[in-house]
C-alpha cells in the first residue's frame, strides 16, 4: 500500500510540474467613462465599482442542500462522465479509460457551441429561486441587506447558488455602476466559491480571494461548459457576434449582470444551446428619460440563470458609424465615439438599441451599407414621427454647467438645431436582426448632452 501511494503521489506531482498552475485573471469591474459638456469641454469620469459576496463558516452547512450521501467528483472532474466502449470480443483487451473533463488555453467555437447543449461537466440549470433561508447561512451579516442568493441549479451532488447584489427591475446607470454576481457550490462537504466559470483557460475569474469567509473553499477547479462564451457565433443573416473584446474588458463579469433575473428580456434574438442573444434591459418600465413608442436595451448572451453578459460594441455587427458606406457618396463620423446608441435612452443609459412598438417599413428608406454588409435604412426624405420624436427629445433633455449655472437644450451644446440637421447627419438609422426585427440606433453625438453620469 505504501508503494502504491508513493506512486500516486509521484503521478500528481509529475502533472503538476509538467502543466504548471492554471492561469489566473483579477477582474476589476471599475470603469471610467468620460462625458461631453460642449460649452465648456467639461469632461468628467464616472467610476463605480461592484462588491463581492464572502460566505460563512462550515459549520451552518448542515440542512442545506443536503442529499444522500454520495461521493462529489472533484472539482476539475464532470459528474457525468462520457460512455465507455463496448465491450471487446477479446477478454484480454483492456477497456479505454474515460478521460475527465478539463480546461484549455484555446478551444474551437464549434466545440464550445456542441457543449453549451451537451456539456461535459454535469451541471443543470433550473430557474432561479430567491432562498432567504440560505442566504442567512451564505452571506455575512453586513450583507444580507444588499445582496440575495438565488437557487439556479446542481451539479452531481451540488445545490448551485447564485449570490446578487440587488438591483432593481433594471436600471438606470451605465453598465459600470451595475450590480455583479457570484456562484457558490454547496454540498455535504460545505460551500466553494467558484471563482473561474469558464472552460478556457484565458478567461477572467472572479477575484473574491479577500471577501470569502473562515471556511468557505476558494474554487479555482470547477468550471461549466453551459457558462463558456464561444469566441464568434454566425447568427445568420450577416450577424456574426463576437465576444472577444467583451472578454477582454475591465468591467467583464463571468457571471453576467442580474439585471431582471426572474424576467423575459426586452427582446430574444437568437438562443445557442443554453445561451440566449438577447436584449438587456436598460432601464426600468416607467423610468423617466425615455422616448415614448421605444423600449431600449443592450446587446448580451443571457446565461441559463437569467442574468446577462452585455457585450462591447465593438462585438456586434453594424454598430460602427463611422465604417458605414452611404449611399450618396458622403463620409459621416462621429466625433465623440464612433458606436451607435439606442434612440429611445438617455446617454447615461448605456443602451445600445431600440425597438419600436411599431414599425412601418413606408417610414424607412434605405441609405448606406454597415462595414459587415447589413443594409443601413434611415427615415424618408423630410422624416418621420420618430425621427422628430427623438430629436426633439434628446434637445429637451440636454443640459450641462456653464460658470456655475445648468443651462439647456441648444445652449448646453445640443448640436442638432434642426430636424433637416438631424436627417441630414443621418442621425437615426434602422438595421433588421436575424429575428426580422428592426434594431433603432443613433448617432452617438446625437444622444442629449450631459454634464456627468453618476
Amino acid at each position: 500500500m505504501n508503494d502504491l501511494d508513493q506512486l500516486l503521489t509521484g503521478a500528481r506531482d509529475a502533472i503538476a510540474d509538467a502543466t504548471g498552475p492554471l492561469d489566473e485573471r483579477t477582474l476589476s469591474r471599475v470603469r471610467g467613462t468620460v462625458r461631453r459638456a460642449r460649452i465648456q469641454r467639461h469632461a468628467v469620469t464616472s467610476v463605480g465599482a461592484a462588491a463581492c459576496a464572502g460566505v460563512l463558516g462550515t459549520g451552518v452547512w448542515y440542512g442545506i442542500g443536503q442529499l444522500e450521501p454520495t461521493p462529489t467528483p472533484p472539482a476539475h472532474s464532470p459528474s457525468q462522465t462520457l460512455p465507455s466502449p463496448a465491450p471487446s470480443s477479446d477478454p484480454t483487451t483492456p477497456a479505454a479509460p474515460v478521460t475527465p473533463a478539463e480546461r484549455a488555453k484555446s478551444i474551437d467555437d464549434a466545440t464550445v457551441i456542441e457543449r453549451l447543449s451537451a456539456p461535459r461537466t454535469g451541471e443543470t440549470w433550473t430557474a432561479p429561486v430567491l432562498d432567504d433561508a440560505v442566504a442567512s447561512s451564505l452571506l455575512p451579516a453586513d450583507r444580507l441587506d444588499t445582496w440575495s442568493v438565488y437557487r439556479v441549479g446542481e451539479r452531481g451532488g451540488a445545490t448551485l447558488y447564485l449570490a446578487t447584489e440587488d438591483v432593481t427591475t433594471a436600471i438606470e446607470t451605465p453598465t459600470f455602476l451595475r450590480a455583479g454576481a457570484l456562484m457558490y457550490e454547496v454540498d455535504d462537504d460545505g460551500a466553494r466559491l467558484v471563482t473561474c466559470p469558464s472552460a478556457r483557460t484565458g478567461d477572467p475569474c472572479v477575484d473574491a480571494a479577500t471577501d470569502v469567509a473562515a471556511g468557505v473553499t476558494v474554487d479555482e477547479d470547477t468550471f461549466y461548459d453551459t457558462l463558456t462564451l464561444p469566441s464568434s457565433v454566425d447568427l445568420g443573416e450577416g450577424w456574426k457576434v463576437s465576444t472577444d473584446a467583451t472578454r477582454e474588458s475591465d468591467w467583464f463579469s463571468p457571471y453576467g449582470v442580474p439585471v431582471g433575473l426572474t424576467e423575459q428580456p426586452v427582446a430574444s434574438i437568437a438562443t445557442v444551446g443554453s445561451l440566449t442573444f438577447a436584449g438587456a434591459p436598460v432601464a426600468a418600465p416607467g423610468a423617466t428619460g425615455l422616448v415614448e413608442g421605444l423600449s431600449s436595451a443592450a446587446y448580451a448572451w443571457r446565461l441559463p440563470f437569467g442574468s446577462y453578459v452585455q457585450l462591447d460594441s465593438q462585438d456586434v455587427p453594424g454598430t460602427s458609424f463611422d465604417d458605414i458606406t452611404w449611399d450618396d457618396g458622403v463620409r459621416r463620423t462621429d466625433e465623440w465615439r464612433t458606436w451607435t446608441a439606442g434612440a429611445g435612452a438617455l446617454s447615461c443609459m448605456d443602451a445600445q438599441f431600440s425597438l419600436e412598438d411599431s414599425h412601418d417599413p413606408a417610414d424607412w428608406r434605405r441609405v448606406g451599407t454597415t462595414a459587415d454588409g447589413l443594409p443601413v435604412m434611415a427615415p424618408v426624405a423630410g422624416g418621420n414621427d420618430l425621427s422628430r420624436t427623438v430629436r426633439q427629445h434628446m434637445l429637451d433633455k440636454s443640459w450641462t454647467m456653464n460658470e456655475g449655472s445648468e443651462v439647456h437644450g441648444l445652449d448646453a451644446g445640443y448640436p442638432y438645431a434642426s430636424d433637416d440637421a438631424f436627417l441630414e447627419a443621418q442621425a437615426l438609422i434602422a438595421v433588421q436582426a436575424p429575428d426580422g426585427t428592426w434594431h433603432v440606433r443613433l448617432r452617438a453625438d446625437a444622444l442629449n448632452v450631459v454634464f456627468e453620469c453618476a
